[in-house]
């Protein structure tokens, strides 16, 4: 074959490469998301790909011949000129970072390289351009400065003591709280390390950090910490792993609290308790022992005291049924009134042994019949309803939670009072019942008596405290005393209401136990 057919073949076989070569590449530049575009010198569109039309706007037959100014903002205008001077220089531009405008107006965010275009003779006739839309990578970066910005923020003003660290142990946030704490003052320790600022640190701390360097979480709820002034704190602390985006350990994180003064106020706390506990055995004892005497003291009352009283009135009663016709009128007189004091005497005696012994006795808690209870006073007290026209009227009484006896003890003085103080009244009118006040059941008794100025309603429930005067009705002023006293052993209250001349309505409650 000759040189020159050999030749043709070779020039054919190239020029089919070349071919093929800018199919390929004529392939590759319309399938790039990124904008591909060419101009010459004058910055005159030549070429624009699928992906200029995606990030700019404009259709092919839109840009093509047109300068490449139109996508510039007017603040950047003069960005062209010298990137057109620079191409001429031969020099190739970079991932070069700005912001171009939209068909639409919108601004777009782009990253280009441009390069010369140049001929066969290597003359520079123009330049290609790649831009990349970066306006999500941009947001996306604001994005993260922004979360930061917050996250340093919030290490910096956290009320807690707060220090982040890489695996150097080199600062690279630090919490203002931290700064306090640790008396570090206003000087910068970021980028320090942490053994630098605290050189006396021991050695048990540093395999702590090592430990949690390599993934573990350590925790302490109390330990002491000597400063640099040689005063000892008292902190909590936590040191945690934090990890970079990939998963792998970046430093860690270590929080502290400084409970000097929580810890003082417990420790004071438990000091008192320790003071408390043994004054609550001091007092039992000493209250044992005050119930002993008063055990003593209603023994001596019940046997010593009331041998001469029986004396004093037996002999009284025998000398006004044998001799009362040898005696003058006025020392009869006398000697009733010896009688009736010390019937009156024995009275409070037993009055004082009866208050005596309620707080004495256990109470013994149970479900309670409130309507059976008011049937047994009211039996009781049929001695004091004779001969009286008295109208009882019961109402409803639901049952509670208490001791029978004693609360039975509180109806009968309830009830007795009531039929005492109406015995002026034709008829007497006594009511019982109940009220659902507040989720609590109040019981109640009310008469139309005499009643009472509610200016002295603070002395009834007072050992010995009178209303009235004893010529008017008899008793030794003991028996509300006695009431209010039950009451409040089953947790209750009990309070009275009334007016001169118009009766008195008393209440209680029996401590939350005759809740429906």
């Amino acid at each position: 074959m000759s040189r020159h057919r050999h030749n043709e073949k070779v020039n054919d076989a190239l020029s089919e490469r070349a071919k093929t070569a800018s199919i390929q590449l004529s392939a590759i530049v319309e399938s790039s998301d990124d904008a591909i575009i060419s101009k010459n010198l004058n910055g005159i569109i030549s070429s624009w790909n699928h992906g200029a039309e995606n990030v700019f706007g404009y259709a092919e037959q839109e840009a093509i011949g047109r300068p490449m100014q139109m996508l510039i903002p007017p603040e950047r205008a003069d960005e062209e000129p010298e990137i057109l001077a620079r191409i001429s220089r031969g020099e190739r531009v970079d991932h070069f970072e700005t912001v171009r405008i939209r068909k639409d107006g919108k601004p777009v965010e782009v990253s280009v390289t441009i390069s010369p275009l140049r001929d066969s003779s290597g003359k520079i006739i123009g330049a290609s351009k790649i831009a990349r839309d970066i306006t999500e990578r941009r947001r996306m970066e604001g994005v993260l400065r922004e979360r930061e910005e917050q996250l340093r923020l919030y290490a910096e003003y956290s009320p807690a003591a707060i220090a982040m660290f890489d695996r150097d142990m080199k600062y690279l946030v630090v919490s203002r709280r931290w700064m306090e704490v640790y008396h570090l003052g206003d000087q910068s320790i970021v980028g320090l390390s942490h053994y630098k600022v605290f050189p006396e640190i021991p050695q048990r701390w540093k395999d702590v950090h090592q430990r949690c360097l390599k993934g573990a979480i350590e925790k302490c709820d109390e330990e002491a910490f000597l400063r640099a002034d040689g005063i000892t704190d008292w902190i909590r602390w936590e040191v945690r792993p934090w990890r970079q985006g990939d998963g792998a350990i970046g430093g860690i994180i270590i929080f502290s609290e400084d409970i000097t003064e929580r810890k003082a106020a417990r420790d004071k706390i438990n000091q008192l308790n320790i003071q408390l506990e043994q004054r609550v055995v001091e007092r039992t004892a000493e209250l044992e022992a005050a119930n002993k005497e008063l055990e003593a003291f209603s023994y001596s009352v019940s046997h010593d005291l009331r041998a001469p009283l029986r004396a004093v009135n037996g002999f009284a009663e025998i000398v006004l049924e044998e001799y009362s016709h040898q005696l003058p009128e006025e020392c009869r007189r006398y000697l009733e009134r010896i009688r009736n004091g010390g019937q009156r005497m024995g009275d409070l005696i037993d009055d004082l042994l009866a208050f005596s012994r309620v707080n004495r006795k256990s109470v013994n808690r149970q479900i309670v019949d409130s309507i059976r209870l008011v049937q047994n006073a009211l039996e009781e007290l049929n001695p004091q309803r004779e001969g009286r026209e008295i109208e009882i009227k019961v109402g409803d009484l639901p049952p509670c939670h208490g001791d029978p006896a004693l609360l039975k003890q509180v109806w009968v003085n309830l009830l007795s009072n009531a039929i005492k103080y109406s015995r002026g009244r034709k008829p007497a009118v006594i009511e019982i019942g109940s009220n659902h006040i507040n989720c609590e059941n109040v019981y109640f008794v009310k008469d139309n008596g005499d009643g009472f100025d509610m200016q002295y309603a603070d002395k009834l429930f007072t050992v010995f405290q009178r209303l009235h005067n004893a010529d008017e009705f008899e008793g030794t002023g003991v028996g509300l005393a006695i009431v209010q006293r039950i009451v409040h052993r089953h947790g209750g209250r009990v309070w009275a209401q009334a007016e001169v001349g118009h009766g008195a309505a008393f209440y209680f409650t029996i401590g939350g136990q005759n809740k429906s």
